[in-house]
């Protein structure tokens, strides 16, 4: 990954730690208060049809893109851009005649909507030459981060017996490798000036 990239993403990744272990902080949390009013839910549902449109390019356009590349190569990339802007088009007609979205799926849609996140991070990251053990540690963080900021209730239904705080304990665990691992890469790479993390 190019230095100014990688630069880029050791702040990014300083301002997603920030929240997180500012959580219980007296100091920085009235600053981080007006974003705990923020409803994920509610700005779905009011932009649902342009949030759907947005995750049905995205896969359609990746699904065109990996099935169109033997084919035919480097412009595979237009004729998957084409592809999946017109499939998408086609999704929101049909949201908008038959009156559906993914919220309309209930639990399913936030697993569908978790998994498009951590597909085009994870591809954006490959496709600016990360690492595949830097790209996991990075979405691992990323989720833990927003599952704790914006769900904080799943960390408390999880906490209330010993067996699923036990998993808590775990993820913690798994949060503090992933760190440790994503800043050493980014100060490694910064340092030798490589152009890809590992």
């Amino acid at each position: 990954m190019k230095r100014d990239v990688c630069i880029v993403l050791g702040i990014l990744l300083f301002l997603l730690i920030l929240p997180i272990a500012a959580a219980g902080s007296f100091v920085i949390s009235p600053l981080l208060e007006p974003y705990a009013r923020i409803s994920i839910a509610d700005l779905y549902l009011r932009y649902a049809n342009l949030v759907d449109f947005f995750i049905v390019f995205v896969i359609f356009g990746g699904v065109a893109k990996f099935a169109l590349s033997d084919k035919y190569g480097e412009s595979s990339k237009g004729v998957a851009l084409v592809a999946g802007l017109m499939l998408a088009l086609a999704f929101a007609f049909f949201e908008k005649k038959y009156n559906f979205n993914f919220g309309n799926l209930g639990w399913l849609a936030l697993v569908v909507f978790v998994s498009f996140i951590v597909f085009f991070l994870y591809s954006l990251m490959r496709e600016f030459g990360a690492g595949a053990r830097f790209s996991v540690a990075i979405l691992f963080v990323i989720i833990y981060g927003l599952v704790g900021a914006f769900f904080p209730q799943a960390f408390e239904w999880l906490n209330e017996n010993a067996q699923r705080s036990f998993g808590v304990a775990l993820m913690q665990l798994v949060l503090h490798v992933a760190l440790i691992t994503a800043v050493i890469k980014i100060i490694i790479s910064i340092v030798t000036f490589k152009n890809k993390i590992d």
